[in-house]
């Protein structure tokens, strides 16, 4: 993935502090029982980036977490997902 461990360890710390993940030890991390608006209030500070090398730092998070979860996507993916997503890419040609 080209991401760091450092990078990414940091990711996940913040996103736990900020209650948005819970880390189990050896066990992975899981995403808290939480809703959109929650996490928009907590990721928000994140999008104020005080430097070029923060703001590259997210960039690698997003990607890993990004990669990451295409399993649990996979796994779920439904014909009717299928069917928004082509209404949508229809509704942007227009």
């Amino acid at each position: 993935l080209s991401v760091s461990r450092t990078v990414l360890r940091e990711a996940l710390r913040a996103l736990e502090a900020v209650g948005i993940i819970h880390v189990k030890d050896g066990a992975g991390a899981y995403v808290s029982d939480v809703n959109a608006t929650t996490i928009a209030q907590h990721l928000s500070p994140l999008f104020e980036m005080s430097s070029d090398e923060d703001l590259e730092h997210m960039v690698q998070a997003r990607a890993a977490v990004e990669v990451g979860a295409i399993p649990f996507i996979i796994q779920r993916y439904t014909r009717g997902d299928a069917e928004r997503i082509h209404k949508i890419l229809q509704s942007l040609g227009n």
